[in-house]
């Protein structure tokens, strides 16, 4: 299958609605194949699918900056657009001490004004740049309205971690609309209130209650979550371990899973982002591990009742199988996100720190990214599974 090619149309200031508002199941289907974005700088570190507007948002790493991508077809430009919000309202784009990572959609159904946003985590890039020996500095959440084109708070993580623990990378919602923000140097997890007003030390690990992280080891990277069973996942980057968690807790008690057929050879190795696909239903785990690929896993359990007694979704896992990384791409390509987009997965890799730095910019020249489209090799290991 021949990739598709999709041309930047230019930086904007404010979201533009491409399509109208969609059910899910009403974005129309994307054609296989790989998706070829020509963007100058656009470094992907994460990707989201709005299934109500049916668009793309990626978050641009070293730009700090929200790429809203559209795959679909307009009058101007047939081939699909990409434009870019700046996240100006806190002067964290083009700020060299802030890269954006983990960026989330509340992908609900419209029940009342403001009921459809986006997060993203603005973080501190040095705390990434030096394996977390320098974790100083301030880190944000911010809300944005999908529908007024408005940020609607920006949530300052450091006045409560106070530098203690940091590298704040990825993030998942309740059903409430609080934001469970994952931490990585060491392991961390703030919950952030509807509001922004309320940041609180949901789960801390020793290390980062006591203050004694150990340099260069690297905690908690993706998380996701099923709100309507009040499940949370986690993944621990050193150790490739998943854990889950009870929402509902007023506090997180990390609960660590068996992960079923899994060798040491299949252990994950260095994890970043995770998506729970809705096209599975919850029951179906992608890990990003950036040299190898995307890691799939499915749920042994489900919510359901059974012999009295009300089962968790996500008791145990099961390992299904490794999705390699493209060989076809360009030499440096890692893979920290992977997400849906329609009817379809996508590996999203990037090119980290590349050199030389172009000249009143903050990153590398490369003009060319991708979105590796992974659908059916996903689908085979899971009906395999």
């Amino acid at each position: 299958m021949k990739a598709s090619r999709y041309t930047v149309l230019g930086v904007i200031s404010a979201l533009s609605l491409l399509v109208k508002c969609h059910k899910a199941e009403e974005c129309p289907p994307l054609r296989p194949g790989k998706i070829t974005i020509d963007a100058f700088q656009l470094y992907p570190e994460n990707m989201d699918w709005d299934p109500i507007l049916c668009q793309a948002y990626i978050s641009i790493l070293y730009n700090s900056s929200i790429g809203i991508f559209s795959p679909y077809a307009t009058p101007t430009s047939p081939n699909g657009t990409l434009s870019i919000l700046p996240i100006t309202p806190f002067s964290q784009t083009l700020n060299p001490n802030y890269h954006i990572a983990g960026i989330v959609v509340n992908s609900k159904p419209l029940r009342k004004p403001g009921s459809h946003y986006l997060s993203a985590i603005t973080t501190q890039a040095l705390a990434f740049r030096t394996a977390g020996r320098n974790i100083s500095g301030n880190n944000f959440l911010n809300r944005y309205d999908l529908i007024t084109k408005k940020f609607l708070w920006s949530a300052n993580l450091t006045t409560v971690s106070k530098n203690r623990y940091g590298g704040f990378n990825d993030l998942a919602y309740d059903s409430h609309g609080s934001s469970f923000v994952a931490g990585t140097f060491p392991s961390s997890i703030l919950k952030v209130d509807p509001t922004g007003n309320q940041i609180e030390e949901w789960y801390l690990s020793p290390e980062a209650e006591f203050g004694n992280r150990t340099v260069g080891v690297f905690g908690y990277t993706g998380i996701a979550s099923l709100p309507e069973a009040g499940v949370l996942l986690t993944v621990e980057a050193s150790t490739g371990s998943l854990y889950r968690f009870d929402m509902a807790a007023e506090k997180g008690v990390p609960v660590k899973l068996v992960i079923e057929g899994m060798g040491e050879g299949d252990r994950i190795v260095r994890s970043d982002a995770m998506r729970l696909p809705e096209k599975y239903g919850g029951k179906v785990l992608l890990i990003t591990d950036q040299r190898r690929g995307v890691v799939v896993l499915r749920s042994i359990t489900s919510s359901q009742k059974g012999n009295g007694k009300k089962k968790k979704a996500w008791e145990r896992a099961k390992y299904l199988g490794l999705v390699p990384n493209d060989s076809t791409l360009p030499p440096g390509a890692l893979t920290p996100a992977v997400s849906e987009m329609a009817d379809r997965i996508y590996m999203v890799p990037n090119w980290f720190g590349e050199r030389p730095i172009v000249e009143g910019t903050l990153t590398g020249n490369r003009s060319v990214f991708y979105l590796v489209d992974i659908t059916e090799e996903v689908d085979r290991l899971v009906e395999r599974g």
